[in-house]
C-alpha cells in the first residue's frame, strides 16, 4: 500500500469534465501550477467518448495543492470542476 500511495503523490482527480475537455486543456489549466508528470482524461473503451473526468500529476507534490486550492468553484469548458487528492 506505501509504494501505491507514494507513485500518486500529487496526483488529482479532476471530475465533472465537460465530454469535450481534452488532454491538452488539462495540461494547459492545470500546468499553471507546476509541472505535470501525467495528463489523462479517462474514456469509454467502447465509444472512446471521455467519462468525464481525468486525473493530472505533478512532479511535485506542493503543486497539487496549490492547484487544488486554485481550482475550487471554477469551471472548465463551461462545466465546474471538481478536484480530490488522490493520495
Amino acid at each position: 500500500l506505501s509504494d501505491a500511495v507514494g507513485r500518486d503523490r500529487g496526483k488529482l482527480f479532476i471530475g465533472g469534465l465537460s465530454f469535450a475537455t481534452k488532454e491538452d486543456k488539462l495540461a494547459e489549466v492545470f500546468g499553471k501550477y507546476g509541472i505535470l508528470e501525467e495528463v489523462d482524461v479517462v474514456r469509454d473503451t467502447d465509444t472512446g467518448r471521455s467519462r468525464g473526468f481525468g486525473f493530472v500529476k505533478y512532479a511535485d507534490a506542493k503543486c497539487a495543492g496549490n492547484a487544488l486550492e486554485a481550482m475550487k468553484g471554477t469551471t472548465l469548458d463551461g462545466k465546474f470542476v471538481i478536484c480530490f487528492v488522490v493520495a
